[in-house]
């Protein structure tokens, strides 16, 4: 289920404050990383999986991001693809 590049992950995010767990070959960019690693170290993130398989775009700097986020206290994640 993708939810339509940087654009749907952020109104995602903002408006419903859910980021889906299937994020495979969404076309997700570094962009993308900064809003998932908000999302993923807020004190509210319940996610535990993620896909993220598929999505070219994400760039080194994007994924040293998702990194970063991985070790703060509140992220819960267990399973990243």
């Amino acid at each position: 289920m993708c939810v339509g590049g940087d654009r749907g992950l952020m109104i995602n995010i903002q408006m419903y404050h859910d980021v889906s767990p299937r994020l495979y070959d969404c076309n997700l960019t570094e962009k993308s990383c900064s809003y998932l690693a908000s999302a993923l170290t807020s004190h509210s993130s319940s996610l535990t999986q993620l896909n993220l398989g598929g999505n070219k775009l994400l760039g080194d700097s994007g994924v040293e991001l998702l990194c970063s986020a991985l070790s703060h206290q509140n992220c819960k994640l267990e399973e990243l693809q």
